[in-house]
């Protein structure tokens, strides 16, 4: 079974923030502590211990003020909705996939032509209604958080809902589910925001073709790598670009650190990945382990759709919307 500690913390102003410290076993002498905090619904950090060679290593761009995530551009840990990514704004755009389609003019929040992440009232920045947190009978943990938006906010149609269940299993699975439903046709492309940190990382991207963006970080076209099947970030990489999924199915990214013996793998069912190098990152957060953040110190790894280059699918009042991303740790 799981184990778990949640405490709740006010601050001046009397609102309430929860956070949950879930403890997942690797081995004998290794597990992992997962913290997730309502603010964001989010993760706030991933650290790996190993009693027998007393080893503690943060794992997760994760800052000491819980606030910072959504202070600075990061977002790092948080629940990315009510959309992923960057669309064009002040414009007509039709969104359909086969069975609805929407169009919709959209206020800007990035560079006065982009909204970035759904809006300027984004989920990332709310703090969370907390619903609870329980062992299920097969001893995983279920932590849960849910949230709303009324229609036609930041130009989005339909009053929406929406939940973010994280699970973790003895398995060395911690499996992250986004759930929403509106009462008109709207779209809703939620996804996660943790960032890893490159200390001692290998990251592998299963994928052999990505998006190009613009100068303005909107996408371009879609480019092969030629003659490879995976692409190999290298510490030089600077990267915002997003990576097609050829089989939902297998991990689109494999990561591996030099330093201790943990391996993890990424799977989602949506059809791209957006690798971040966090080039933009600052140099003066303090993180959990009393260091401090720097440019392109994390990689931030974002499952999601990436309208117009990936298969889009709408949420309407008959179909609901659910996206699943997945985290294998193992040693």
């Amino acid at each position: 079974m799981i184990k778990y500690q949640l405490s709740k913390i006010k601050t001046e102003n009397s609102e309430e923030f929860s956070y949950i410290l879930a403890f997942l076993p690797l081995s004998k002498d290794s597990y992992l502590e997962i913290e997730f905090v309502s603010l964001g619904a989010g993760i706030r950090r991933i650290t790996y211990i190993d009693t027998a060679r007393d080893i503690k290593k943060l794992l997760t761009l994760s800052y000491k003020d819980v606030f910072e995530s959504c202070h600075n551009p990061s977002l790092a840990g948080l629940t990315i909705g009510p959309n992923a990514g960057r669309l064009e704004a002040n414009k007509n755009i039709t969104l359909k996939d086969g069975y609805a389609h929407i169009t919709v003019c959209l206020p800007d929040n990035e560079d006065g032509v982009k909204q970035i992440h759904g809006g300027s009232h984004k989920l990332s920045d709310q703090n969370w209604h907390f619903e609870g947190a329980s062992n299920l009978d097969d001893g995983s943990l279920e932590v849960r958080f849910s949230n709303a938006q009324e229609d036609g906010l930041d130009g989005w149609p339909g009053n929406r809902k929406y939940q973010a269940r994280y699970r973790i299993s003895d398995n060395g699975t911690l499996t992250i589910h986004f759930d929403a439903t509106s009462d008109k046709d709207t779209y809703i492309n939620m996804t996660n925001h943790t960032y890893w940190l490159r200390d001692n990382l290998n990251l592998k991207i299963n994928s052999n073709s990505y998006i190009k963006n613009r100068d303005d970080f909107l996408p371009e076209e879609i480019v092969s790598i030629n003659d490879a099947s995976y692409y190999q970030v290298t510490t030089d990489d600077i990267l915002n670009n997003a990576f097609l999924s050829e089989d939902c199915s297998e991990p689109i990214a494999s990561l591996e650190y030099s330093d201790i013996p943990l391996k993890i793998n990424l799977s989602s069912d949506t059809p791209a990945l957006v690798v971040y190098t966090g080039d933009y990152l600052d140099n003066t957060a303090l993180l959990c382990n009393n260091t401090c953040s720097a440019p392109a110190c994390a990689i931030a790894l974002e499952p999601q759709e990436l309208y117009p280059f990936t298969s889009t699918r709408l949420t309407t009042p008959t179909n609901n919307f659910e996206r699943t991303i997945v985290y294998t740790f193992s040693v």
